[in-house]
């Protein structure tokens, strides 16, 4: 590429240095005058669907607060040895092991 004149080689440096799209905030924020125009027109939204993820984790949690009321009274009546869940009997029939 050759120079003609004097002045190329800084504005040549200044292009290749610069960083960006050269629009500064107003730009990444869409605030320009030319998306002034753009203002006016809507999003078209949707209500999404209720999650039966949901519906399961209500119908649960009664459950549970039922199974923990359960216990709790169970552990006023009964002899702590009962609830002692790191030495099972080994005539019990279902035990699941979590290594």
């Amino acid at each position: 590429m050759a120079q003609s004149d004097g002045n190329a080689g800084p504005e040549i440096s200044r292009v290749l240095l610069s960083v960006g799209g050269g629009g500064g905030i107003n730009e990444t924020l869409l605030l320009g005058p030319k998306y002034a125009k753009k203002k006016n027109t809507t999003l078209q939204t949707t209500r999404l669907p209720r999650s039966n993820i949901l519906d399961k984790v209500q119908n649960f949690l009664p459950q549970m607060a039922s199974a923990n009321n359960q216990l709790r009274r169970e552990m006023y009546s009964k002899p702590s040895q009962e609830f002692d869940i790191e030495h099972v009997e080994p005539s019990m029939e279902k035990i699941i092991e979590m290594h």
